[in-house]
C-alpha cells in the first residue's frame, strides 16, 4: 500500500461529499505518479488554504478518464482523470492535522516544505501512518455529516463586509509570546484562519496543560489566546469583536477559578 497527496480547496472538499458521495476523486491529466496509484493505495486529503490534512480516501479501482461531456462533479474544473475511492476517515476542516504538527513528527522535515504542493506526490509510509493515527484521535465526521460552521475572519470587500480585526489581534498576541519565548494556545475554533500568511493553528501548541476537568477544559479551549510557560498559565486574552463580553468573562472566570496563582487572568483586547 502506498500513500499520495490529494489537494482540495474547501469548496472542492465539500463538492466531493455533496456531488460524488466520496465515491470518486478527480485530477488533471498531468497528475504526478498517475501510473503508480493502484487499488488499495490511500490519498491523504489536503485542504490548501487551511494547510492541513483533513481526511483519507482509499483507492478501490484503476484510474480512468472522462471526456468533455463527463459528469461535472466540481464546479471550477472537470478534473477528467478520476479514481474510484471510498472514505477512510474525515475530520472537520478546522481540526485537521496541520503542516506544523506534521513537520514536528516527520523524520524528514525538509520533505514537508514541498510535498503538499501537488496532488500525486508520494508520502512516506511512516509519515502517512502518523497522520492517519492523528486523524483517528480527533473528532470524526460521518460520510454525510455537514461540515461544522467555523467562525471565519471577515475581510474588506466592495460588498461592504468589514474586517473586525479579531484575527489580526490574535496573530499579534501570538507573535509577541513567541518573541518572549512563551508557548501559545489559539482558540480551537480559530485554528484554520490564515492571517497575513500565518495559519493561526501553526502558532499554537497542540493541547493545554493537564489537570483541568473536561468541562472546564472545553470552555478554556475557546479563549482566543493563552500564553503558557511550560505547564503554567501566564496570561489569557479575549478579543471582543463578536463574542458577548459576558461570555469572555465567563471563560476567564473558569480559568482563574482553577488557577489561583494566576494574578490577573482577565486581560481583554477590544477589536
Amino acid at each position: 500500500m502506498a500513500y499520495f497527496i490529494n489537494l482540495f480547496t474547501e469548496e472542492t472538499w465539500r463538492e466531493i461529499r455533496e456531488n460524488a458521495d466520496w465515491q470518486v476523486t478527480g485530477h488533471t491529466e498531468r497528475l504526478r505518479n498517475r501510473d503508480r496509484i493502484k487499488p488499495g493505495d490511500v490519498f491523504l486529503c489536503w485542504v490548501t488554504k487551511v494547510s492541513a490534512c483533513v481526511g483519507a480516501l482509499r483507492v478501490t479501482g484503476p484510474g480512468f478518464e472522462v471526456g468533455p461531456d463527463g459528469e461535472r462533479i466540481w464546479r471550477r474544473s472537470l478534473f477528467p482523470l478520476r479514481f474510484p475511492v471510498e472514505l477512510v476517515t474525515r475530520v472537520p476542516v478546522g481540526q485537521g492535522v496541520s503542516l506544523g504538527e506534521i513537520r514536528e513528527h516527520s523524520v524528514d522535515q525538509t520533505l514537508w516544505r514541498w510535498v503538499f504542493r501537488n496532488s500525486g506526490n508520494a508520502i512516506p509510509a511512516g509519515d502517512a501512518d502518523w497522520i492517519l493515527a492523528a486523524l483517528q484521535g480527533r473528532q470524526r465526521l460521518g460520510p454525510h455529516d455537514d461540515e461544522p460552521l467555523v467562525e471565519s475572519e471577515q475581510v474588506d470587500e466592495p460588498g461592504g463586509r468589514s474586517d473586525t480585526g479579531h484575527g489580526h489581534a490574535q496573530l499579534e498576541l501570538a507573535l509577541l509570546a513567541k518573541n518572549a519565548g512563551l508557548d501559545v494556545w489559539i482558540a480551537r475554533n480559530d485554528r484554520s484562519r490564515v492571517i497575513e500568511g500565518h495559519r493561526l493553528g501553526d502558532l499554537s501548541v497542540d493541547s493545554l496543560p493537564e489537570g483541568l476537568p473536561a468541562d472546564v477544559r472545553r470552555t478554556i479551549e475557546l479563549i482566543d489566546v493563552v500564553w503558557l510557560q511550560r505547564n503554567r498559565y501566564v496570561a489569557a486574552f479575549e478579543v471582543e469583536a463578536s463574542t458577548p463580553v459576558f461570555t469572555g468573562l465567563q471563560r476567564m472566570g473558569d480559568l482563574y477559578g482553577r488557577n489561583p496563582q494566576y494574578e490577573d487572568p482577565s486581560l481583554h483586547c477590544r477589536a
